[in-house]
């Protein structure tokens, strides 16, 4: 580590050499030693710079010329912004391109180290039951175990992903929930209760590692149409704004089926929610799955989908992600008819880092008029 430090450097540059060799330390070597970079250098204009700083042409080449990886090496791409990259004035290349002095990790920098780095890791899975339309059910739920071991029981996201249900009394009554975790297993079930008739379910679930710093989870039960205010345990270091995702874990309802989620005045603190319904529809009661983190957390996005029954398209992602992220899923809007069965599945797949596809499957008769599914991108390596 090579600190180039006096009483006369400013806060900035302090600030941009102890990150530069942090990184350094960290494994990261000069950015402006990319092959992609491909710097049209001026080397005799180069050279009389540096040695002027008292250094010669051999420490030039090593820390300016040579290129350290191949063009095939994956992770050789051009970050301009990059803490590691050396300044240089326009007088350095022969084409007149320059690059400023930077105080502050670039957005690929923290993708490259949670590369090399992994945080927590984070898990998305799923759980569909597949029992014959002749054969409903009121309840299935099945235990899964965590290899290896963890230290502590892990937290748990789940939302309603798929239903097939009977119009049977006017009523969509179907819920979704994760018990029994254990440092070594949990359960997850799906079904309905009352004298209802359902057919299959669908859920997605997220596992996050107990105490990881980044995400708060709760489930507001029980909330019929209202508005609810919810208090992040702990809260988030003040200057944070998070997203949060909502989606349905439960839905009792009731006539035209119909159920929205909204959420308001978000602040390191706390969020509001609005849980609501309209025309003719009953919504007795529901349970909303939510998840929050910080805005600018690498390697997460958050996005939302909106159709009818059949629909399907592509959504191109915001974010930079360097590898495939997994997908958890939900829905925070519905309207369904209900003079027919509820059957719809709703889907989020990526295929590459750019984008996802979407589709709001539906079967038979059923009647989805409108369907705003939510979900996030989420990738341990960004």
């Amino acid at each position: 580590m090579n600190l180039n430090l006096d009483a006369s450097t400013t806060p900035d540059r302090v600030r941009s050499e102890i990150l530069h060799e942090f990184g350094h330390v960290l494994g990261a070597i000069h950015e402006h030693r990319s092959p992609l970079a491909q710097i049209p250098w001026n080397r005799s204009t180069v050279y009389a710079h540096y040695n002027s700083l008292g250094v010669d042409n051999d420490w030039v080449d090593r820390n300016v010329f040579e290129l350290p990886y191949p063009d095939s090496e994956i992770d050789a791409d051009d970050d301009n912004h990059s803490i590691m990259i050396y300044r240089y004035p326009s007088s350095f290349t022969t084409n007149g391109t320059w690059v400023n002095w930077t105080n502050d990790l670039s957005a690929r920098d923290y993708q490259r180290i949670a590369l090399i780095y992994p945080r927590a890791q984070y898990a998305v899975s799923s759980f569909f039951t597949n029992n014959p339309n002749d054969s409903p059910m009121q309840w299935e739920s099945i235990t899964f175990g965590i290899s290896p071991q963890q230290p502590a029981p892990l937290q748990f996201a789940a939302a309603l992903s798929a239903i097939d249900m009977d119009n049977r009394d006017d009523n969509l009554r179907v819920r979704t929930e994760v018990t029994d975790v254990r440092t070594d297993r949990y359960s997850v079930g799906v079904g309905s209760w009352g004298n209802r008739i359902f057919y299959n379910g669908g859920v997605s679930l997220l596992r996050i590692p107990a105490g990881d710093p980044n995400f708060r989870i709760g489930t507001i039960t029980n909330a019929a149409p209202n508005s609810y205010t919810i208090r992040f345990e702990p809260p988030f270091p003040l200057g944070v704004i998070p997203n949060v995702f909502a989606a349905f874990s439960s839905i009792d309802s009731g006539d035209n089926w119909r159920g929205a989620i909204d959420i308001h005045t978000t602040n390191n603190a706390q969020f509001d929610i609005q849980v609501s319904t309209w025309g003719s529809s009953n919504l007795w009661s529901t349970n909303v799955q939510w998840i929050a983190y910080p805005s600018d957390l690498p390697g997460v996005e958050m996005g939302t989908f909106t159709g009818a029954g059949g629909a399907t398209d592509t959504y191109r992602l915001r974010n930079t992600f360097y590898n495939t992220p997994s997908l958890f899923t939900g829905f925070q809007h519905f309207d369904i008819g209900s003079n027919h069965n509820a059957r719809l599945h709703i889907e989020a797949t990526a295929s590459n880092p750019n984008e996802i596809n979407w589709t709001i499957g539906t079967w038979s008769t059923s009647e989805i008029w409108k369907i705003i599914g939510i979900f996030l991108a989420i990738s341990s390596g960004g």
